[in-house]
């Protein structure tokens, strides 16, 4: 009994030491200016989660909004650094734009209870910003049944909501992430069907976001389609194509993405090389380590990243700090 107290006694101490730090850090925040610091709030302990949920509402609108753009951007640099408690607080914010920013913080966040808020809060959202957020998470859920990872109920859950919002929601946006992201659900009639659709709904926003879905589902039966927009006027719709190509990691592209190289388009050029890395392989490789010495800093620091990610894919290259073309003479 005396030890069941201490241990009480030790944890509520330690609860009021993560709050009081937590309320020294808000004050902090509050002073601050457009750039908050928000590597206080990482790994918040639960009694601190607890204490930010009763705080949240308080702090001032345009700095909570600044907290959690900060924080999503800060996630993506800071790997080891977890935001998750303070972006499930940021999802029942006020502000729209919070709520958008806090789904995307939680885009990484595989577990059962992100998914369950997804699903428990995707009718009652009003604002198409925010379910399009939403869609693009419950697009990391549907590659996770695609892979075997979720049970056939969730799965079955998240294959219906997407399609829900892609065949019905008001806002095109909505319907346009949700497309993209029920594409992982490889070799389903009806999300084929809708793909098909919108791809010959004639409009260019309808065949970009079909494409990008037939990059997902990975299909032979789709390599026409993606193969005749590459050579699109638009490039919007090469860039979609290019992205599909990549996507579906099939050698046929290959001689078209090099092809595309020269393109007038900057953002089309640096979608090929990311692509030929996704796609990997021998004439691939190649061409990557070719771009290396490209006279343009851009180009060849694409042509690194798109190298590394190539030669990690075929187990040639372990993960790690990038190795440059001087290093992989042998590899190709």
């Amino acid at each position: 009994m005396t030890a069941r107290r201490i241990r009480s006694s030790t944890n509520l101490e330690q609860a009021a030491r993560d709050c009081d730090a937590l309320d020294r850090a808000l004050e902090t925040l509050i002073a601050s200016g457009a750039d908050p610091v928000v590597a206080p709030l990482a790994d918040l302990s639960r009694p601190a989660q607890v204490h930010l949920a009763h705080r949240w509402p308080t702090l001032p609108d345009d700095l909570r909004a600044r907290i959690v753009a900060t924080m999503v951007a800060d996630a993506e640099l800071e790997v080891a650094r977890n935001f998750d408690r303070v972006f499930s607080i940021a999802i029942d914010d006020m502000r729209s734009d919070v709520r958008a920013q806090a789904w995307e913080g939680l885009w990484e966040n595989d577990s059962l209870d992100v998914l369950h808020l997804l699903l428990a809060r995707l009718d009652a959202e009003m604002d198409g910003a925010v379910r399009a957020a939403m869609a693009d998470t419950l697009g990391r859920f549907a590659a996770l049944a695609e892979m075997g990872q979720l049970t056939e109920n969730h799965a079955a859950a998240v294959r219906g909501a997407l399609l829900g919002l892609a065949r019905r929601d008001p806002d095109q946006m909505v319907r346009d992430r949700a497309l993209e992201a029920a594409g992982y659900f490889a070799g389903d009639g009806e999300v084929i069907a809708e793909i098909e659709r919108r791809y010959n709904d004639g409009s260019d926003a309808g065949r970009i976001q079909a494409l990008r879905a037939m990059g997902r589902q990975a299909d032979r039966r789709f390599r026409a389609e993606i193969m005749e927009n590459l050579s699109d006027p638009e490039p919007e719709v090469r860039f979609a194509a290019v992205h599909a190509a990549g996507d579906s990691s099939d050698q046929a592209y290959v001689p078209a993405l090099i092809d595309l190289l020269d393109d007038e388009d900057r953002e089309v050029q640096l979608a090929v090389i990311s692509a030929l890395g996704a796609i990997g392989g021998t004439l691939a490789v190649r061409t990557l380590r070719r771009l290396l010495q490209d006279v343009e800093p851009a180009i060849a620091e694409a042509a690194q990243d798109a190298l590394d990610e190539a030669l990690i894919s075929a187990g040639e290259l372990p993960s790690g700090p990038a190795i440059t073309g001087d290093d992989l003479d042998d590899l190709a």
